[in-house]
């Protein structure tokens, strides 16, 4: 079976409709969700679900159902449409009357459910569900093609619901229109006054079970403001969707998507009412799905599953649940549609569909709600009986007569109604089934009898009912309620009546509707067929005996009846009386001849008594005496015993301080053990970590010395190296100006002697030419060549020396780059690094010293959270050992039950839990043990805000199996106000409890009766005088019933103590936890600080490392562009030397070109010249000189090189690499020294040392605390050995006064039993005569029995007498007395009773005289309305004069009150024979005739006129009238009509069957009974409708 829906939801809140009232929703709080695609409230601000449901129940809510589709069909084929969707008989509904209804698809499944109003014949006003306007609209628009002659719109507005018992009167205040004649179901246009201009929809109908209106306003701003308006009024509140599917679901109406569906039919949803009994044909069916909705109506058991009622309690079911049989849990059965608690019931409530055979009300099922079954029950729909505001209804159930089918008429006339049919269609059975309920004609039925008001039709029913319901608004019928329902059900077995759904006795309805006018004297309020012809025939005598039903004779009679039944009784028991009185007579007078013996027995008996009673006396005396000594001696031994007993209990306080004390100082003690325990090891700890750290430091230390003596050798090496470097450079750049000085003197000199040889070499060449050239031909042409040569040498030579300076030009730039580069690294970038070296590393040192911070607090708080966890187990043991006294205290099963309730509350999350009433109370000790023997096991009693959560937590104790427990619900406790005694000696027990002002009522409920006071004197005086419990100190209590005293307390073990001990060790236990956790949090916070620290250190190491690196990477780009530098520097100066080498080259071969120029332009010679002889001899000479020269400059010059070459190969291969080395090592661990590894360790052991330093403090803190615990805890332990010591002394004395207090006590008791004994014999001798007081006074106990016995001598000689003789004749004479004064008695009520039987009689006479007085004047004035021409009387006839028929006027009488016979006495009833009628038709004049003497037309005339003066004397709220006109002549018909017609608007209801036209012509409902196969039906119709009725008849 599938569920589906057709609500729509959005989840965009920009995507709902708002209605027109949708401000109205947020001005007043309203929680709005979304619904079919508006935003709807679900509930308002101030308001719960339960609170608006009970308040639409009570006072007036209203609802916007403003999201409904509202539609318009109209045409002349719209009913025709209709009625093809629909299972209604539209044309059969009346104008502005609505019918429920429901739209049906081919299958007969539901569309969607609507309500339909009738407008006109051609015109229909439908509302539909929100939740499938889309749906139902494309529905109605596919369905209405099919009809060319019917139209179809939406249109929206506002639509309000009013509902609510004060609906009618609200609604009022607004509009004209009279809405005490607009019943359920009817509705009609009117304005709002003031709030709309033009009419609007007004229908009285509503989806809450309760009276109420929907209105559909169409303008937006005049509902706005009428709901405004409405909602100032104090009775009106807004009310939600939550609160209307509550109420819908208890008034047991569907809702579309759960109980309604597109596969389910309206038979399914047990809506058979729906589908009208006129469309249930195949012929005249014609809907949609009829073949499948009327075959399961025909065929009931084809339908497997149908809807019912469901009833629970605990969860309440909700859509979908599973049900399953209660005998078969297995086995599904059912699932449920709807579910909610229903506020008005308790409990919950809901629908559910459900498979044969398991639908009938009362059957148990199981719903399986969160995976768990649960029993439920099947229930009778509705759950709450509607309350809609309907006209008097008329329900003919299954079974009656002719009425085999369920016959509802509804909407019946408060004034003129009348019924039609033909004879044998059932009229008189629809009468026979009201007087069935209303009148006494059918009482005590034989099962014959029983079974002929049952249908015989089907053999199958087995019962009928017959059900009115009355409106009741003005209280007529006393029952408060608007609506009374009575109905009688009749069954082969059973007559059964019931009163509004309940129960009820014959006799209780009977007397109920005899209050309420339905007078059991006056017959007439029904008139059966047959009555006018039997009054009509009525003889005279009968008409007197009707006289006297309607004045009430019948009443008067029984009195009689009962008085003559009283006087016989008393007449039997007076003969009785009699007959005792003789018997006593005589027995008297044999007893009074024993009398003179009896009274010598009588004298020595009575002095027996005395003698007797002396010695009792004396022996009396004796006992108290002995009584008194031994109460002194007890006074005087319980003032020791008490003494001792208090000192017992100072002692046994003490004994309790101290062990408390003891206690609280040894778990102090263990707590500062664990402390010292705890700090030893952390010193013990911090010592290692202090070694560890040492040795990290020491080894950093000899790392670093090893570090420093190297950084020291390296500095000291630096040093020399570079005063060493400074000197050797100071060297060299001494030497090489010298240097380059002699090497340019070198080149001066080579240049100079390559000259003078290069001469002497031409010179010599040119003089070996002169033998090599024979001609100047060959001269020149060597010559050429040399020139050549030396032209493409100094083209050589001049390139090589241009790119040797266009090479010299990039080396210089190159090197200017690179010393910018080196300047900007020493600079900028390595001092930029060490900076933020040096930074990175200050800051890792701050963040390792906050680090260190932080985990010292750590430290602490891990102490701190050790120590509170040890007092933890410390407090759990002691809330142990107090729950195991206080489950010492009580059974098991509430031990277990009490520790169950925490847990569930715990896990529940239950706030309303607030704990047992001991523990929520506080007594001082003085009254402790008052409050614990009125508390009791009331002590243990659970206190809960409600009695939902102690429902709860009982189901759940139930389910578990969790014990048992009490509980206290403080929304349930009420108490009664107690006057308190004022006086000083009580005092309210009540107000020696502490306890908070929410606790009042359960506190209220156990201490509020009971006051202490200081003995039980005066606590029994006060709780007589004042109806309350008293209480003393030591627990002896009393109330109206006695006094409870003695009893075993343990005064040592107070259950109040106990649980005040539990109390406050659970809220130690409780703080003591918070700070746990609160400790658990600084921890965790403390934690996370840390571990982000770390983290962050972590991130700060790596970006030193980092930092580091990118220093190392600085360094080391540096050496390597030092060496470039110096590389570069070097390529220059060879780039340069190569320059100079080159220019002198270039030089040379110029100054030699020019010699073979020169020589070529000279002449040819074949031998030198002179000067060249000279000049060649010159050149000898000086060429060795100039080679001297420079071999002495070449050696200088080599010395020098050597010498600089060796500064500089020693500076640049060796001392300055080295010193960049060493600096670089120097530079290296100095960043070193600043790390972290070294400071850390010397920072760590400062922490550590100081930490230590505290822990070492506190050590010995601990150690004096233990050495002071261990004092204390010793002197506390000698004090209790001490008291111990006495304890043990006083128990002894204790013991020694309880044995010699018990052999008094026992002695006591002996002699108090005694004095028991001698008081009951003096109580046995009876009455004394006063000598047995005064005459034996002096007289011994021996002689008293030496009198005694000579006493018992002498009675025996009267053995023989009978003792009771006095007695006897005493009790026989007092018996006598009492006869004779009862016979008085009897004598006087039998006057009494005549008396009445008189005075009865003589009222019986007046009631009746008086009665027919104002008959007669009512008949006459009837008779007068019906026949205005004539005139009519009654006449009483004589009894005495009845034959005397020649005095016709002197045996009658019209006005019995003045009797020419009897003078001024009231004439006696019984002297009259008859009541006969005297009528004139014609004139008020002439002589009237007898009733005999005219026609039957106006005899049946006379009837009705004497039915309607019995009904003017004894008026009736209701009259059923079958076919009073049949008889009557035209003009007297219409007579009876106007005059019908006449009272029924003098507030009297008449209902009439005829089948004459004249009561329809002013009748105001009419009503049709038609017979088909066997089985009548009633109809309503209109009055063109029953009079074409009346001609068919006619012609007929």
């Amino acid at each position: 079976m599938m569920m589906r829906s057709c609500r729509r939801y959005s989840t965009g809140v920009e995507a709902l409709i708002k209605t027109p009232l949708y401000s109205v929703h947020v001005e007043h709080g309203a929680t709005l969700v979304p619904y079919a695609g508006f935003a709807m409230p679900v509930l308002y601000k101030g308001q719960s679900h339960i609170e608006s449901h009970n308040w639409t129940r009570s006072k007036v809510g209203i609802f916007d159902v403003s999201h409904m589709l509202q539609h318009r069909v109209k045409g002349n084929s719209a009913a025709e449409f209709l009625q093809k969707i629909t299972p209604s008989d539209l044309k059969a509904l009346k104008p502005f009357t609505s019918t429920l209804s429901v739209l049906l698809n081919d299958q007969g499944g539901v569309i969607d459910d609507c309500i339909i109003t009738k407008h006109d014949e051609n015109k229909f006003y439908i509302v539909t569900n929100a939740g499938c306007r889309d749906k139902d609209t494309g529905f109605i628009k596919e369905e209405i093609s099919q009809f060319g002659n019917a139209s179809h719109e939406n249109f929206e507005g506002t639509l309000l619901a009013i509902q609510g018992p004060q609906a009618a009167e609200t609604l009022q205040k607004f509009t004209n229109l009279d809405l005490t004649k607009l019943y359920f179901g009817n509705s009609a246009f009117a304005k709002l006054e003031g709030f709309t201009n033009d009419a609007i929809h007004i229908a009285r109908s509503g989806y809450t079970g309760e009276d109420g209106f929907e209105l559909s306003i169409p303008v937006d701003h005049e509902g706005l403001e009428f709901t405004k308006a409405l909602l100032e009024l104090e009775q009106v509140k807004p009310i939600g969707l939550a609160a209307r599917d509550s109420l819908r679901l208890e008034a047991g109406m569907c809702l579309y998507g759960h109980e309604l569906n597109e596969q389910t039919t309206p038979v399914e949803s047990s809506l058979n009412w729906l589908i009208a009994k006129s469309r249930r044909t195949p012929e005249t069916a014609g809907f949609n799905g009829s073949d499948r909705i009327l075959s399961q109506i025909q065929n009931p058991k084809s339908v497997s599953f149908k809807r019912v009622g469901i009833q629970s309690k605990g969860p309440s079911p909700r859509e979908g649940n599973k049900i399953y049989s209660f005998e078969e849990p297995d086995k599904q059965i059912g699932v449920v549609c709807s579910g909610s608690p229903s506020p008005t019931l308790g409990g919950n409530v809901g629908q559910a569909f459900i498979h044969k055979p398991h639908q009938k009300s009362g059957t148990k099922i199981l719903i399986e709600i969160r995976n768990k079954k649960r029993e439920a029950h099947v229930a009778k729909l509705p759950f709450v009986a509607p309350k809609f505001y309907k006209s008097e209804k008329l329900y003919h159930s299954i079974g009656f007569k002719t009425y085999k089918n369920t016959t509802i008429i509804e909407d019946i006339s408060p004034e003129y109604n009348v019924v039609v049919g033909r004879n044998g269609s059932g009229k008189s059975n629809f009468f026979a089934a009201i007087r069935f309920v209303l009148s006494d004609d059918y009482t005590h039925m034989t099962r014959s009898q029983r079974q002929s008001l049952i249908h015989e039709g089907s053999g199958t029913v087995m019962s009928a009912y017959v059900e009115i319901v009355f409106d009741n608004t003005d209280r007529r019928i006393q029952v408060d309620q608007n609506e009374v329902v009575i109905r009688r059900t009749v069954g082969l077995k059973k007559d059964d009546y019931s009163l509004n759904f309940k129960s009820a006795t014959r006799s209780d309805v009977m007397n109920l509707l005899e209050n309420a006018g339905f007078s059991k004297s006056n017959p007439y309020y029904i008139v059966p067929q047959g009555r006018i012809t039997s009054l009509t025939n009525a003889k005279d005598s009968e008409r007197l005996k009707l006289l006297k039903e309607v004045a009430g004779a019948r009443v008067f009679e029984q009195k009689l009846k009962d008085s003559l039944k009283e006087m016989n009784a008393s007449q039997v028991k007076r003969e009785k009386i009699d007959e005792t009185l003789v018997f006593i007579e005589k027995r008297l007078e044999d007893l009074n001849a024993e009398k003179n013996e009896l009274k010598k027995y009588e004298k020595l008996a009575n002095r027996k008594k005395t003698l007797e009673y002396n010695l009792f006396d004396k022996e009396l005396t004796n006992v108290d005496e002995q009584i008194d000594t031994i109460d002194m001696l007890s006074t005087t031994v319980s003032e020791k015993f008490q003494k001792y007993s208090q000192e017992l209990d100072k002692n046994e306080a003490s004994v309790k301080e101290l062990n408390e004390a003891l206690t609280n100082l040894k778990n102090t003690k263990k707590m500062v053990i664990l402390e010292k325990q705890g700090i030893e090891s952390d010193i013990k700890e911090t010592i290692k970590n202090i070694s560890q750290l040492e040795l990290v430091a020491n080894e950093s230390k000899v790392s670093m010395k090893d570090s420093t003596g190297q950084v020291t050798l390296n500095e000291q090496q630096l040093i020399k190296l570079r005063k060493i470097i400074k000197d050797k450079s100071e060297r060299k750049d001494q030497i090489q100006p010298e240097l380059l000085r002699i090497r340019i003197e070198e080149q001066k000199t080579k240049i100079k002697l390559n000259e003078l040889k290069k001469v002497q070499t031409f010179i010599l060449s040119k003089q070996s030419n002169f033998s090599h050239f024979k001609t100047k031909e060959e001269r020149d042409s060597w010559l050429n060549d040399q020139i050549a040569k030396c032209n493409k040498d100094i083209e050589r030579n001049s390139e090589l020396l241009s790119n040797l300076k266009e090479e010299l030009s990039t080396k210089e730039k190159e090197l200017a780059t690179i010393t910018d580069k080196l300047s900007y690294l020493e600079n900028t970038s390595i001092k930029s690094s060490e900076k933020s070296l040096n930074d990175a590393n200050y800051a890792l040192s701050s963040i390792k010293s906050e680090s260190r911070v932080l985990m010292d607090e750590r430290k602490s708080l891990w102490r701190e959270q050790t120590k509170l966890r040890n007092l933890q187990s410390t407090i759990e043991d002691n809330v142990t050992v107090s729950q195991q006294k206080v489950a010492q205290t009580m059974d098991r099963s509430l031990a277990v039950g009490l520790a169950s309730v925490k847990r569930i509350a715990n896990r529940l999350g239950l706030k309303g839990v607030y704990g047992t009433l001991g523990e929520l109370i506080e007594v001082s000790h003085k009254y402790r043990v008052a409050a614990e023997v009125v508390g009791g096991n009331s002590l243990f009693h659970v206190v809960v805000d409600n009695d939902k959560t102690a429902s709860i937590i009982m189901e759940e104790l139930i389910r578990e199996k969790a014990g048992r427990v009490t509980f206290m619900p403080l929304n349930r406790l009420t108490s009664k106000e107690i006057a308190y005694p004022n006086s000083n000696e009580s005092i309210p027990l009540i107000k020696k409890i502490d306890f908070e002002d929410a606790l009042l009522p359960a506190v209220k409920q156990v201490f509020g009766r009971t006051v202490v006071v200081l003995n039980l004197e005066k606590g029994v005086e006060l709780a007589f005088q004042y109806s309350i419990d008293a209480i003393t100190l030591d627990g002896d209590k009393c109330n109206k019933k006695g006094v409870f005293t003695g009893g075993s307390r343990d005064f040592r073990s107070s259950r109040i103590g106990t649980l005040k001990d539990l109390r406050q060790a659970k809220i130690e236990l409780e703080e003591t936890e918070s700070k746990i956790d609160e400790l658990d949090e600084k921890l965790t916070t403390k934690e996370t600080i840390i571990n982000d620290l770390n983290l962050k250190v972590s991130q700060l190491h790596k970006e030193y490392e980092a930092k580091a690196h990118s220093h190392d990477d600085l360094r080391k780009e540096l050496d390597d562009l030092r060496n470039e530098k110096l590389s570069v520097q070097k390529n220059l100066e060879k780039i340069q030397q190569k320059i100079t080498t080159s220019e002198q080259s270039v030089e040379s071969t110029t100054k030699e070109l020019d010699r073979f120029e020169h020589e070529l332009q000279s002449t040819f010679v074949q031998v030198l010249t002179e000067d060249e002889i000279k000049k060649l001899d010159l050149l000898s000479s000086e060429i060795p000189l100039h080679e001297s020269s420079l071999t002495k400059i070449v050696t200088k010059l080599s010395d020098l090189e050597v010498q600089f070459n060796k500064l500089k190969s020693e500076l640049e291969m060796k001392l300055l690499p080295t010193f960049e080395s060493l600096e670089r090592a120097v530079n290296h661990i100095s960043a070193i020294q600043k790390d972290l590894h070294l400071n850390d360790a010397v920072q760590d052991i400062k922490e550590a040392k100081k930490s230590l330093h505290l822990l070492e403090q506190k050590q010995k803190d601990l150690f004096f605390k233990l050495e002071s615990y261990d004092y204390d805890i010793l002197k506390k332990e000698q004090e209790l050995e001490n008291i111990n010591n006495g304890q043990r002394l006083l128990v002894n004395k204790l013991k020694s006064f309880m044995e010699s207090s018990e052999k008094k006590l026992s002695r006591k008791m002996l002699l108090v039993n005694r004095r028991d004994q001698i008081n009951k014999s003096i109580r046995d001798l009876g009455a004394l005569p006063e000598e047995a007081f005064t005459e034996y006074k002096e007289y011994n106990s021996s002689e008293l029995i030496g009198l005694l016995n000579k006493v018992n001598q002498g009675l025996k000689q009267f053995s023989h007498i009978n003792k009771k003789a006095w007695d006897q004749y005493n009790s026989f004479a007092k018996k006598r007395d009492e006869l004779v004064q009862r016979r008085e008695e009897l004598d006087s009520a039998k006057d009494s009773i005549e008396d009445l039987i008189q005075v009865s009689e003589q009222r019986k006479d007046e009631a009746i005289l008086n009665t027919f007085k104002k008959l007669s004047e009512a008949f006459a004035q009837v008779f007068e309305l019906l026949v205005p021409n004539g005139m009519a009387r009654l006449v009483l006839e004589k009894r005495e004069l009845i034959q005397e028929k020649e005095h016709p006027q002197s045996n009658k009488m019209d006005n019995p009150g003045h009797s020419e016979n009897d003078g001024d006495n009231e004439p006696d009833i019984e002297t009259y024979s008859g009541v006969s009628i005297s009528v004139s038709f014609n004139s008020k004049g002439d002589e009237q005739q007898r009733i005999e003497q005219l026609s039957g037309g106006q005899k049946s005339l006379c009837a009705i006129a004497l039915i309607f003066a019995i009904q003017k004397c004894d008026p009736a709220p209701f009259y059923l009238f079958d076919e009073v006109d049949a008889n009557l002549d035209t003009q007297y018909r219409t007579s009876v009509a106007r005059l019908i017609n006449r009272l029924s608007r003098e507030n009297a209801q008449f209902i009439c069957t005829t089948f004459r036209p004249e009561m329809i012509q002013v009748a105001d409902k009419f009503y049709g009974v038609m017979f088909n196969n066997k089985v009548s039906e009633v109809s309503e119709i209109n009055r063109n409708e029953a009079m074409n009725f009346i001609e068919d008849q006619q012609r007929v």
